[in-house]
């Protein structure tokens, strides 16, 4: 629910960095809850790398936001700042859409 707010007031799609991506089906489910599942990062090393990697290979992407809950999304070059660490535990909080939604702007979606 959290996710699906951020989503509508801000436009943003969702790239999966996360072991998530290895599951087609939970994929799958994600997409059908509503989620735009805009693509995968791939997994080859140290996934800060990999996402700062991706990022360079999509220079149409001027905002995004990192939201995991495990620090290492956010370790390389340029990304810690854009980073929100959740937790296993608990998951996306409002603290997080708050921080999410100030990250990524309004799309201006009414």
């Amino acid at each position: 629910r959290r996710v699906l707010g951020v989503i509508e007031d801000t436009g943003a799609r969702i790239v999966l960095s996360s072991t998530w991506r290895h599951d087609p089906e939970l994929v799958e489910l994600l997409r059908n809850a509503g989620l735009p599942i805009f693509g995968t990062i791939p997994n080859v090393g140290d996934r800060g790398e990999n996402i700062r990697e991706w990022l360079d290979t999509h220079p149409e992407v001027v905002r995004f936001a990192i939201v995991d809950d495990d620090a290492d999304a956010g370790r390389a070059p340029g990304l810690a700042e854009r980073f929100v660490q959740t937790t296993w535990e608990y998951g996306i909080l409002d603290g997080h859409t708050d921080k999410l939604r100030a990250l990524l702007g309004n799309a201006g979606i009414a």
